[in-house]
């Protein structure tokens, strides 16, 4: 059996699992979803703010274009696929693999790169239909795919962390704040900002948000390509020795 037959097989199977479970349809949907409310809400929404409260929020639109940009799309599938991973590892699949021709290496290579390929056309998705505070088409299309690196790291956070379903809903949440965190970054003042650069999603955000403001992002990117694929190969390290040891 070829590696394109298995792959092949796997994504059937993982089309019929989710169509099966309407939770799972309504969190790759949400992301869309959420886009579209953005670009519907926060223009209406934001001279309201002026007239009645005098806040302006125009200036934070490139902060709002980053979570939509980067992150939504990115963790909403990851998760999904998470739960799949988590699924396999609770019903003793992941042993069975050993006997197969699939293996569990094809396997978890499979269940880590499906998310980011899923990625590729769902970040810019989301950023384009979300359209406040977008950086220039070159940014948005690269930042946008360094950034499906966060939906292999929701699917393995989710596998790892959450011995159950149960469990995955408050690794959900978990992931869900940490996304957050890179953002408090945007209302810290150089270079003590730099100091979020210890949790590796920060420099992918610093990037669009300087891509954003017409500055040299290029740099950045670069930091968070390779900060984050460490990241996702430790992550998937130690998915690894928790399946193989326990």
């Amino acid at each position: 059996m070829t590696w394109l037959e298995i792959a092949r097989g796997l994504v059937v199977m993982d089309v019929k699992q989710i169509a099966r479970d309407r939770f799972l349809v309504f969190v790759l949907c949400y992301s869309v979803l959420l886009a579209f409310a953005v670009r519907v809400g926060v223009p209406r929404l934001a001279p309201v703010l002026v007239a009645r409260h005098g806040v302006d929020i125009v200036p934070y639109y490139g902060l709002l274009s980053s979570f939509v940009g980067l992150t939504m799309g990115a963790s909403m599938v990851g998760m999904v696929l998470g739960f799949l991973l988590l699924d396999a590892r609770e019903t003793r699949v992941i042993e069975a693999l050993s006997v197969s021709p699939v293996t569990f290496d094809r396997f978890l290579s499979y269940r880590v790169a499906m998310p980011m390929v899923l990625a590729v056309a769902l970040n810019p998705l989301c950023a384009v239909i979300g359209g406040v505070g977008l950086p220039g088409p070159l940014p948005l299309l690269t930042l946008s795919v360094i950034g499906i690196l966060f939906a292999g790291l929701s699917t393995l956070a989710l596998a790892t962390f959450a011995d159950n379903k149960v469990q995955a809903f408050a690794v959900m949440k978990m992931i869900s704040g940490m996304s957050l965190i890179p953002l408090a970054g945007y209302f810290v003042d150089e270079p003590r900002q730099f100091l979020l650069g210890v949790f590796p999603p920060y420099w992918l955000f610093k990037a669009w948000w300087t891509a954003v403001d017409g500055g040299s992002w290029w740099l950045f990117a670069v930091v968070a390509l390779l900060s984050n694929l460490a990241l996702l190969w430790g992550m998937k390290r130690r998915f690894v020795r928790l399946v193989r040891h326990g």
